[in-house]
């Protein structure tokens, strides 16, 4: 039996468990510090955020508006779902972004047609979220 200094058992069954992830990953990342492209999200009242994507980063998200309120945060959801779904079929975040312009999700919105923006990142994107109307 392997005891150390003070009698106490040590071996693999006395260490802490860890559980680390193995394999791919699940979604797109979630931030980008290299440019991205974004479209406005919005349900017939109000903006309710921005969808944005950066196919070389292999990452897109959903910048909730805090204008928007609970409605945003609850968007932010459904489009992070809708995101998820996108990545476990295998799509790029572009082609995600183009199928979604078709998807109204009711109430959580739908992407404004349009030509997408341009930020420097992902953070530049939350800031505009995040400033005030």
């Amino acid at each position: 039996m392997n005891r150390d200094k003070t009698g106490s058992y040590r071996g693999p069954q006395s260490e802490d468990l860890q559980f680390k992830l193995t394999g791919s990953a699940t979604e797109f990342e979630l931030t980008c510090e290299s440019e991205v492209q974004f479209m406005t999200v919005a349900n017939h009242d109000h903006v309710l955020g921005l969808l944005w994507y950066s196919d070389s980063s292999l990452a897109a998200a959903f910048a909730n508006r805090q204008a928007a309120g609970d409605i945003g945060l609850n968007a932010g959801v459904a489009w992070h779902e809708q995101l998820s779904t996108a990545y476990a079929r295998g799509l790029r975040p572009s082609e995600a972004i183009a199928f979604f312009a078709t998807v109204d999700l009711g109430l959580y919105g739908r992407i404004k047609s349009g030509a997408p923006q341009v930020a420097a990142n992902s953070a530049e994107v939350e800031a505009i979220a995040e400033a005030p109307s």
